[in-house]
């Protein structure tokens, strides 16, 4: 039995067409609000693609690193530093596994995975006067996010020896 809404009374058809218009402006608002985080990061970074001088491309996290990698490049090409890579990740807490065990037929059973490697991932790593230079752009300095850059900013010089230099 199939219902309309031409079945309902005309004071009931108006409550039903408002309800309706209520939620299609609820759900256009939630869709505006998705196409916004669509077009902004967190902190309003916008993401940068460059060319890398091999010919790839890499995407910068924000405008101030792609600054950044281009006075590296030039840094790089005059030869006051040497060995520039991207995205370099160090294992600060290695992954934590239960012990292997022996199997019903001998063979060794990998021990199931515990908790998940903690590592932190430098921007640009480069050589300069024979030390190894450790850097990461940060624009905004506060929040959770900053608050985790610190912590395993500590951790690489504990673990690594490494002081990490902001930009």
């Amino acid at each position: 039995m199939a219902f309309s809404i031409t079945d309902l009374s005309p004071q009931m058809q108006k409550q039903v067409l408002k309800i309706l218009k209520e939620e299609e402006k609820e759900k256009q608002a939630l869709l505006e609000a998705e196409e916004e985080q669509k077009k902004h990061s967190k902190y309003r970074s916008e993401k940068i693609t460059l060319e890398l001088p091999d010919g790839t491309e890499h995407t910068f996290d924000s405008r101030k690193e792609a600054k950044r990698y281009n006075e590296l490049l030039i840094r790089l090409k005059a030869g006051e530093i040497s060995d520039l890579r991207l995205q370099v990740k160090y294992v600060l807490i290695p992954a934590q596994y239960e012990p292997d065990t022996v199997g019903k037929r001998g063979g060794i059973k990998k021990g199931k995975l515990i908790e998940r490697e903690c590592s932190y991932i430098a921007d640009f790593v480069y050589t300069e006067d024979g030390q190894e230079v450790v850097e990461d752009c940060k624009g905004y300095k506060r929040g959770q996010a900053y608050a985790l850059f610190v912590l395993k900013r500590k951790m690489m010089l504990d673990k690594y020896g490494i002081r990490v230099v902001e930009t």
